[in-house]
C-alpha cells in the first residue's frame, strides 16, 4: 500500500460538502454520484458505475477511469480498503495498465537522489566531504521541472569522483495526482454507500427517474435537477429564439429527465 498524505489531504477539502444520490442499484449494476450541488454537477463531482466485471469512476477531475478484475468491482475495491489506496496493484486493472496513469514528478526525482547520498554516506564507503553541499549547489538548487533536462543535469553531476553511474536506470515517473485522487474517491465513495445500505438508508439517497420526471412534465428532482414543472402554474414557459431551439431542448429532456434551466446549468458547469 502507499500513502499520498497531500492527495488525502486534498481529497478532503474538495468533497466536504459531497452527498451521496444512488441513480440505479441493482444487483451488480449500480450508478451512484457523489456531489455538493444539488443539480448533480458542479465542482469535484464524481460518479461510480458498475456493471459484471467492470467499474468506471467518471467526473469533473478531466479523466475518466476504468477498472476490470472481477465480476462485482466493489468487493474488489473493498479488500484493500482498511489498508488505504493501492495505486499501484489497481493501476494495472486499468486498459492501458500502470505506465497510462504515470508521469514525471520531479519531487520524486529529488527523493531518490536524496535517498542515494545518503545510502551512500552511510553504508557504501562514504563520500567525500563537502559532496553534500556540492549536490544541493549543482542539482537540488536547479529547476528539474523538465525530465530530459533533470536527467541530464544529474548525470553529469561529479564532485571529486563521486557520481550517479547509474541514473539513466532510475524511473521518476510517479502515480499522477488525477489518478490518486480518483483512488480515493473510489474507495470513499464505496464505504459511503456500504453506511448507507447497512443503516437501512438506501431509500433517501435514491435518486429520481427520467421516465417520470418525462412522464410527469418535469424537471428530475434534487440533487439532479430542480424538480419544477416544464409549464408553470401560471400557464408560462421557457421562450425559446425558434422550433428548432426548443426542439433541441425537447430531446434533451426527454433522454435526460432535465428541464431547460437545468441543462443550461450542466452545460455552464461542464465548460
Amino acid at each position: 500500500m502507499t500513502d499520498y498524505p497531500e492527495i488525502a489531504s486534498r481529497f478532503a477539502r474538495d468533497t466536504a460538502g459531497h452527498q451521496m444520490t444512488v441513480l440505479h442499484d441493482d444487483g451488480l449494476y449500480r450508478h451512484v454520484r457523489f456531489t455538493s450541488n444539488p443539480r448533480g454537477y458542479g465542482e469535484y463531482w464524481f460518479d461510480l458505475i458498475t456493471w459484471p466485471g467492470r467499474l468506471a469512476m467518471v467526473g469533473d477531475i478531466g479523466t475518466d477511469y476504468v477498472f476490470s478484475r472481477q465480476p462485482d468491482m466493489f468487493t474488489f475495491f473493498r479488500a484493500d480498503r482498511r489498508w488505504g489506496i493501492n495505486p499501484h496493484y489497481w493501476a494495472e486493472k486499468l486498459g492501458g495498465g500502470r505506465n497510462s496513469v504515470k508521469a514525471y514528478s520531479e519531487t520524486l526525482l529529488r527523493q531518490l537522489v536524496a535517498e542515494r547520498f545518503v545510502e551512500d554516506a552511510r553504508f557504501n564507503g562514504g563520500v567525500p566531504a563537502g559532496t553534500g553541499r556540492a549536490l544541493r549547489a549543482w542539482v537540488l538548487n536547479e529547476d528539474l521541472g523538465d525530465e530530459h533536462t533533470a536527467r541530464n543535469v544529474l548525470e553529469d553531476f561529479a564532485y571529486q569522483g563521486y557520481e550517479f553511474k547509474d541514473a539513466w536506470e532510475w524511473d521518476f515517473h510517479d502515480y499522477d495526482s488525477h489518478f490518486l485522487w480518483a483512488c480515493y474517491a473510489i474507495v470513499w465513495g464505496i464505504a459511503r454507500y456500504d453506511r448507507v445500505r447497512k443503516y437501512g438508508l438506501q431509500q433517501l439517497a435514491v435518486g429520481d427517474l427520467v421516465a417520470s420526471a418525462v412522464a410527469e412534465d418535469r424537471c428530475l428532482k434534487a440533487p439532479t435537477g430542480c424538480g419544477q414543472p416544464l409549464v408553470s402554474s401560471d400557464g408560462t414557459t421557457r421562450v425559446f429564439w425558434d422550433e428548432t431551439e426548443a426542439k433541441k431542448y425537447e430531446t434533451e429532456w426527454q433522454k435526460t429527465g432535465l428541464c431547460p434551466d437545468c441543462q443550461d446549468a450542466r452545460d455552464e458547469a461542464a465548460s
